[in-house]
């Protein structure tokens, strides 16, 4: 059984407004895709897990 995406990127623009760019499966994939994200275009990245309804990572660091 195929699990759906909980994992929202994305990016902050500096008015503090935010863009989606993409979903993921796990936390591991979301981390690497913040890495790849923050070298080729600099800026603050952020992941959403829907289901804990929080931020769980930040431009490829976790939030404690």
């Amino acid at each position: 059984m195929a699990t759906t995406p909980h994992l929202d990127i994305l990016m902050r623009h500096g008015d503090g407004s935010y863009v989606w760019l993409e979903t993921a499966n796990d936390l591991e994939s979301a981390k690497a895709r913040l890495r790849e994200l923050s070298t080729v275009n600099p800026g603050e990245y952020f992941v959403f897990d829907h289901r804990a309804q929080k931020v769980v990572a930040n431009a490829g660091s976790s939030v404690e």
